[in-house]
């Protein structure tokens, strides 16, 4: 597998483009299962609170005060393993380069994450970065952590619909770094673009904004 990435030349400080061999600067760890489920078995529906809309208008200016209560089911819970094999001499940023375009197969990861990941990789093994390069070859395993959901909606009438939605965590093994949740889908639910989606799909009225979550 070869990643295409764009990365800075340390010495030029020119924008570069190369195709790098994956198994170069990551790998998975013989000793780990991809992925390892921890909680194989569905949870059930758990209330988690009301998306309380604004007054909307129907064609024949009416007014309606809508809401939704939201449920929660977590489906399974897994973890995926990689390592991060970086040479004496690598370049940082081909090496963060590479970990990104493998992340991007997993979920949409900022750039900026995979440069706080690989760079305290660098960090908790003592390793040097000196123009741009590692002055040391280091081996560190980083895993992400997604549990997979369904999130079911409910209207005042008990119409209902379920949606899938995804929640990510990256962190180094053994602890020294572990980013902050990135979601995919209807999650998290208590924000204003989950709301409209959810309006969205219940209502054909013009989106009125949220009152309030409770």
């Amino acid at each position: 597998m070869y990643a295409s990435i764009t990365y800075t030349d340390a010495t030029t400080q020119k924008v570069e483009q190369s195709v790098e061999p994956v198994s170069k600067y990551i790998a998975t760890p013989a000793a780990k299962t991809t992925p390892v489920i921890s909680a194989p078995n569905a949870t059930s529906f758990v209330y988690q609170g009301k998306i309380n809309y604004n007054t909307c208008y129907d064609p024949y200016a009416n007014p309606h005060n809508y809401s939704l209560s939201v449920y929660q089911q977590t489906l399974k819970d897994t973890f995926q393993y990689k390592t991060i094999n970086a040479e004496l001499g690598s370049l940082v940023s081909k090496t963060i380069g590479v970990v990104s375009a493998v992340l991007l197969t997993i979920f949409l990861a900022p750039e900026t994450l995979v440069a706080e990941l690989v760079l305290a990789a660098a960090s908790s093994l003592g390793v040097n970065i000196v123009d741009g390069a590692f002055q040391k070859a280091f081996v560190k395993n980083y895993y992400v952590h997604i549990v997979y959901y369904k999130v079911k909606a409910v209207d005042s009438t008990n119409r209902a619909m379920t949606f899938d939605a995804n929640r990510y965590q990256v962190a180094l093994e053994g602890g020294g770094y572990s980013s902050t949740y990135y979601y995919e889908g209807y999650l998290p639910w208590r924000s204003n673009e989950v709301a409209y989606w959810l309006f969205c799909d219940f209502w054909t009225y013009n989106y009125p904004g949220v009152k309030n979550f409770s």
